[in-house]
């Protein structure tokens, strides 16, 4: 499944300040067969969408593609670990109320701590250039 990204208003209409995510990551072999976290519209609207993405402790998000860059709004914190195509990986601390901004990228992702890790992302769209 592979996951859209959103739009910059959402970031501004939620009052959340600004910092960097991780890089780019996936999932161990074994954490394959783990659950998908959901993954919904919350918003769509002026050419592009924005996703609600929530992990329960153990849950995943397969491997999948964000062609643009994207904010991501931290709604709850937690800890996901991040694995590239080419099998690197990387702990992502993420603190509720954090927003952060992510370039385009291809990654799994896992939730590897004992929260729920919630957060929108909002795909900045072109230029139009």
């Amino acid at each position: 499944m592979r996951l859209r990204c959103a739009v910059v208003l959402a970031a501004v209409v939620t009052g959340l300040g600004a910092v960097a995510l991780a890089a780019p990551a996936g999932i161990a072999p074994e954490a394959e067969a783990a659950q998908e976290g959901s993954h919904e519209i919350a918003a769509e609207g002026l050419g592009t969408v924005a996703w609600r993405n929530s992990y329960e402790p153990g849950q995943v998000a397969a491997m999948h593609e964000h062609p643009r860059p994207r904010f991501v709004v931290v709604i709850s914190g937690g800890t996901l670990l991040a694995t590239a195509p080419d099998g690197t990986q990387r702990r992502i601390e993420l603190r509720t109320g954090q927003v952060v901004v992510r370039p385009a990228e291809r990654h799994a992702l896992e939730n590897i701590g004992s929260t729920r890790v919630e957060v929108i992302e909002i795909e900045i769209p072109d230029s139009g250039g």
